[in-house]
């Protein structure tokens, strides 16, 4: 296969995983809280931990898409070219995501407080998704 043509393709699939996600933004918030609710009930603090991280991605980036409105085209963070406006989207929600998985703005943090964590089991949940992220990384390049 062509390398010009895969890279339309994948071009193609990134800018129908934005307007999705756009169009699907309260869906994702209400599954989001679903799964931060499940996971406070079943005593499950880095399931809490990673509910409430997700919720934070999903807040996050709706506030970066938010404020992406408020630029004009022209300074926009890439080239004004076709499919731009999505890219740009599905960038702010990737960075929103990627952000609150690192820690992000400790608004997880303190939603999962909020819902019965105490700062001991909050450490211990980064603990152990870091060691997650860790041994995930090596095996992508080992």
């Amino acid at each position: 296969m062509n390398t010009n043509t895969m890279n339309i393709k994948d071009l193609a699939s990134g800018a129908n995983m934005a307007t999705s996600h756009a169009q699907r933004a309260p869906q994702v918030l209400n599954d989001t809280v679903r799964q931060l609710e499940s996971a406070a009930d079943q005593d499950d603090p880095v399931g809490l931990l990673e509910s409430a991280r997700a919720l934070e991605g999903v807040f996050i980036s709706m506030v970066f898409n938010e404020m992406g409105k408020t630029v004009s085209k022209e300074d926009g963070l890439f080239p004004s070219t076709p499919g731009s406006e999505m890219f740009e989207q599905w960038f702010r929600t990737e960075v929103g995501n990627q952000w609150a998985t690192a820690g992000g703005t400790g608004l997880g943090d303190s939603v999962a407080m909020s819902m019965g964590m105490d700062r001991a089991q909050l450490d211990e949940a980064n603990l152990e998704m870091m060691r997650r992220r860790a041994a995930t990384v090596y095996r992508q390049n080992h």
